[in-house]
C-alpha cells in the first residue's frame, strides 16, 4: 500500500512540471502550432474549471487564427462562449474571424457584444470602427450619390468608435492611428498630424515613417 501512493505522488509529481510547460506554451501566441498543441494536451488532460478552459479554446482558437484556419478559430472562440457567456475578449476575436471570413453582420454582432460586456474593451471599439471604415471604402467604389451618404455615415461611425477607443484606454496606440488615417484621408492635416504624433509617442511601428511623409518631425 505505501509503494502504491509512494507511485501516485512521484506521478503527480512529474505531471505537473509537465502541465506548467503545457501553460507556459498554451499561453506563447508566438509559436501558433506549439500554442495548438500544448491548449489541445491540457484540454486532454481535463481541466475541469470552466472559465480555465475557456482561456485555453480562446489561445488555441487565436493560434488557429494566425495559421489563417479561422473555421477553426471560430470552433474554440465558440466553444469558449458557451463555458464562459461574458468572455468579452472571446467575442471580440471571433469577430475577427468572421470578418476575414467576410461574415460582416456576424463580426459587427460579436463586437457589439463584447462592447456590452466590458464597454471599456478599446480593441473591441478599435476593430468595430475598421469594420465600418472598410464598409465605407466599399461603399465609394460605387461611386452613386446615395452611396457616397452611406460612405459619410460610415466615416462618421468609424470616427466615433476610434474615439471611443482612445478614451476607453487613452494609451492604445492603434486607435491613435487609424483616427490619424481617416482625418488624413478626410482632409484633417492637423488632426491626423495630432493622432500620428500619440500614435508615434505610443511606439506604434508605422507612425513615425507616416509623419516624415507627410514632412513633420516624429
Amino acid at each position: 500500500m505505501r509503494t502504491l501512493l509512494i507511485g501516485i505522488f512521484l506521478a503527480l509529481v512529474a505531471v505537473s512540471p509537465v502541465r506548467a510547460d503545457l501553460k507556459r506554451d498554451c499561453n506563447n501566441l508566438r509559436s501558433a502550432r506549439n500554442a495548438i498543441f500544448a491548449c489541445s494536451r491540457l484540454l486532454y488532460l481535463g481541466v475541469k474549471d470552466p472559465v480555465k478552459r475557456a482561456i485555453i479554446l480562446k489561445n488555441r482558437g487565436f493560434a488557429y487564427a494566425r495559421l489563417r484556419d479561422y473555421r477553426g478559430a471560430i470552433i474554440d472562440y465558440t466553444h469558449a462562449i458557451k463555458l464562459h457567456p461574458r468572455y468579452s475578449e472571446a467575442y471580440r476575436l471571433r469577430g475577427i474571424a468572421y470578418e476575414h471570413r467576410y461574415e460582416d453582420l456576424l463580426a459587427e454582432r460579436d463586437y457589439n457584444q463584447a462592447i456590452r460586456l466590458w464597454p471599456r474593451n478599446a480593441p473591441a471599439y478599435n476593430n468595430r470602427g475598421l469594420l465600418y471604415r472598410r464598409r465605407a471604402k466599399s461603399a465609394r467604389v460605387h461611386g452613386m450619390k446615395s452611396v457616397r451618404a452611406k460612405e459619410e455615415g460610415y466615416n462618421r461611425q468609424a470616427m466615433a468608435d476610434y474615439t471611443k477607443a482612445i478614451l476607453s484606454n487613452p494609451r492604445y496606440a492603434p486607435a491613435y492611428w487609424n483616427r490619424g488615417v481617416l482625418y488624413q484621408y478626410l482632409g484633417n492635416r492637423a488632426k491626423a498630424i495630432a493622432d500620428y504624433r500619440n500614435a508615434n509617442g505610443l511606439r506604434h511601428p508605422r507612425a513615425a515613417a507616416r509623419l516624415r511623409e507627410m514632412g513633420v518631425k516624429p
